[in-house]
């Protein structure tokens, strides 16, 4: 019984070490974009197509973020996604 639970133990251990992740980095991802007043909701959907990034999102939360603007030519995607959200 106690070599049962060690077992487990041991296991579920070895199964909660952290690693590396693969995630994307949004500072690694480069984009060429030119966006005139649009809506945030339009922008991100131009952010999709031009990148393998989906976006989930509550219409609600992003309904106020009318007329955004961002150009740029090889911009890092965190830099375009910082200007979006704060204009």
């Amino acid at each position: 019984m106690k070599a049962f639970f060690l077992g487990i133990l041991l296991l579920s251990g070895g199964l909660l070490v952290a690693r590396d992740s693969s995630g994307q980095d949004l500072n690694k991802m480069t984009v060429s974009i030119q966006l005139r007043n649009v809506s945030l909701k339009q922008a991100l959907r131009k952010i999709e197509t031009l990148t393998s990034l989906p976006f989930t999102y509550k219409t609600s939360d992003i309904a106020a973020y009318k007329d955004v603007s961002c150009e740029g030519r090889d911009v890092p995607l965190a830099h375009v996604l910082d200007v979006l959200l704060l204009n």
